[in-house]
């Protein structure tokens, strides 16, 4: 069993395990990248919560070593049956909102993810898409007719989240929280 993967394997989902030390471990060694890659379709649900927490966590300082794998996030988060692992690419997603040439993959991607069973998964796609929408104005009308269905989810934190995302793009001087934006880039 390699390291990262044992890391990995910590605890259970309803902690972080040591998922901050494996992203700690390909910052400071990126070469072991792939490692971790893997993890995120290993057939334990813990590794796989495990590796989608530690990728965002790469993601906001290393963006540049998901970019290439896009395809296969994108894949992962419509397949996986995990709303941990979902909700981590949700939040990764957001955190590439600094490169345009992205949007058309990732925005409809996210646009998607809203129709999520998880109130976590559908709450970080608006976060990441309201990024998104600042960054590429051209897609807001779509991002926010969207939105607007969400405004009576069955999930009051998804309804709250739906408004003030709303705020947000029709609204560019208000600031975005500082809780939606986890990467330095963005």
């Amino acid at each position: 069993m390699n390291q990262i993967i044992e890391w990995l394997s910590i605890g259970d989902l309803r902690s972080d395990g040591q998922a901050n030390e494996a992203a700690a471990a390909v910052l400071s060694q990126p070469a072991i990248f792939p490692d971790l890659l893997a993890a995120l379709t290993d057939d334990n649900d813990v590794v796989r919560g495990h590796a989608a927490d530690a990728l965002e966590k790469v993601s906001r300082e290393m963006p540049d070593l998901l970019v290439p794998q896009l395809a296969h996030l994108i894949r992962v988060a419509r397949t996986d049956n995990l709303p941990m692992v979902r909700f981590h690419l949700a939040m990764i997603f957001g955190n590439l909102a600094h490169e345009p040439r992205l949007g058309e993959s990732i925005i409809p991607a996210l646009l998607g993810m809203l129709q999520d069973e998880s109130a976590f998964v559908k709450s970080w796609s608006l976060s990441s898409l309201v990024l998104w929408g600042r960054q590429q104005p051209h897609w807001q009308q779509q991002i926010l007719d969207t939105f607007s269905t969400l405004t009576h989810d069955t999930s009051i934190a998804v309804r709250h989240r739906a408004v003030k995302a709303i705020q947000l793009l029709t609204d560019n001087q208000l600031p975005i929280p500082s809780g939606w934006v986890k990467s330095k880039r963005v």
